[in-house]
């Protein structure tokens, strides 16, 4: 896989990662809430200071569907019909 489409598929699992927080801000359509509750979490040092770790900051489905759609698309061909590119998603 090229690198630069690999890099973004580690960061886009990092942002979805971090904006799910165990579930607690995935549906906060506050921004207000989730920035208060952030500097809460970082002793108010901000983003920088977020401690990204398996146990708090898992990734959701939204990654797993994300990661399984690319590796569809990977193993399917040019000229594969949308049943096989599904097919292939879903395996």
């Amino acid at each position: 896989m090229n690198e630069r489409y690999r890099a973004c598929m580690i960061l886009a699992a990092v942002g979805d990662a971090m904006g799910y927080y165990r579930g607690h801000w995935e549906f906060t359509y506050d921004g207000l809430d989730i920035h208060k509750s952030m500097m809460r979490l970082t002793n108010n040092e901000g983003i920088k200071a977020l401690k990204i770790d398996k146990i708090n900051f898992p990734y959701s489905d939204d990654t797993v569907m994300h990661i399984a759609t690319a590796e569809g698309l990977i193993r399917s061909s040019p000229t594969a019909t949308l049943h096989e590119i599904c097919s292939n998603i879903a395996r």
